[in-house]
């Protein structure tokens, strides 16, 4: 098992750099892009789970 990580740092250190600067850049163009449309799908939804929830409280008339 000792075998299987003695040269994961060492021998593909370009792929870690490489690896972790692609996910820095898909990190920032999905902050930058797309984390206000995913936000306001997310409140919107909120809020009409909520009204629909206080719709169900109302009491009934007869």
């Amino acid at each position: 098992m000792e075998e299987l990580f003695d040269g994961l740092l060492n021998d593909h250190l370009g792929f870690v750099v490489w690896s972790t600067v692609a996910f820095l850049i898909l990190l920032f163009l999905l902050a930058k892009f797309a984390w206000k449309p995913i936000m306001g799908a997310i409140d919107e939804r909120e809020r009409s789970i909520e009204s629909a929830l206080l719709k169900l409280k109302l009491p009934k008339k007869k």
